[in-house]
């Protein structure tokens, strides 16, 4: 079985079976390359590592395939990090040899990248396990999932490929799933979903908004926990997850959060999301009693 970052070569052929033909070559590759990200496997693509056993134009990750199709994909020996290492104070809640767990704060970025190329969390991470350089890609290495900078909470990391692939897997099988607390603005109450599709701004592109007809599927569930005339507590969990998905659908109008006692059965969601992850990612943290209860999962 291929592994995402393993030291050596790697070559594998995949067959397209019966029920994927017409399906994306990526999607299809995915499917049959466990542990491997759909953003990975475009990445194999695009550098000519899937070779098509049969006469076509183009290999592209668009490409539909065809039951009986072969692909070769050849994966290089992973390469280490240049990431700095740089020594930072980490609120740890959980090492173990497989995983770390850090409480991350308000304002802390996760990884480099353009306008934050150092004194991120990966710099902090990568001067604690010096050995976490290899795990899971060279630019983010050991992330199973991410939070934004202005969010706090819970983070799980990979220290080797074995539990990153088993939390990745988890995570695409929605065995491992993510909540947070968000404080919006609004007095609601009872619970709703948000299904609203999210892609690039069309005007600022650094940004992400509700693009129905060009977005990705995107839904957050939500539970009103407590509220007050000005403000509500939200319990927030993922179904899916697009960047910045709940900050966008913090946003989205008709939320269908609504018991009877609104004026406005539909109020605009907007807020702040203070984000406290307290999830279900194998993890459980009771932010109440400030207690947690560690339950982490990586056997495959």
């Amino acid at each position: 079985m291929l592994e995402p970052s393993s030291a050596t070569a790697q070559t594998a052929v995949v067959t397209v079976p019966f029920e994927w033909g017409g399906k994306r070559l990526d999607v299809f590759l995915v499917s049959q390359l466990p542990g491997f990200s759909r953003t990975q496997v475009q990445a194999l693509i695009e550098a000519g590592r899937v070779e098509a056993k049969f006469k076509v134009k183009a290999v592209k990750s668009n490409l539909l395939v065809v039951e009986g199709n072969s692909f070769q994909v050849s994966i290089p020996p992973a390469e280490k990090t240049d990431i700095p290492a740089e020594k930072m104070k980490l609120d740890i809640v959980h090492e173990d040899r497989s995983v770390i767990v850090i409480n991350k704060p308000v304002g802390l970025v996760v990884h480099p990248g353009a306008g934050n190329p150092s004194h991120t969390l990966i710099n902090a991470l990568v001067a604690h396990c010096p050995d976490l350089t290899g795990v899971g890609g060279v630019k983010r290495p050991g992330l199973v999932h991410r939070l934004d900078k202005d969010t706090s909470g819970l983070l799980v990391v990979a220290k080797n490929d074995r539990a990153y692939k088993s939390l990745t897997l988890q995570l695409k099988d929605r065995a491992l799933s993510r909540e947070y607390l968000g404080i919006v603005k609004g007095n609601l109450a009872g619970k709703g979903v948000v299904d609203a599709a999210i892609g690039r701004h069309t005007m600022a592109r650094k940004k992400m908004a509700v693009q129905a007809e060009t977005g990705k599927k995107a839904v957050t569930h939500f539970w009103a926990l407590t509220s007050n005339e000005t403000a509500s507590l939200l319990l927030l969990k993922l179904e899916t997850g697009r960047t910045h998905q709940i900050r966008v659908h913090e946003n989205v109008k008709n939320t269908g959060a609504h018991d009877g006692t609104n004026d406005d059965p539909n109020p605009q969601i907007k807020g702040l999301l203070k984000g406290l992850v307290i999830g279900d990612l194998h993890f459980r943290s009771d932010v109440f009693a400030g207690v947690p209860r560690v339950k982490i999962n990586t056997e495959t």
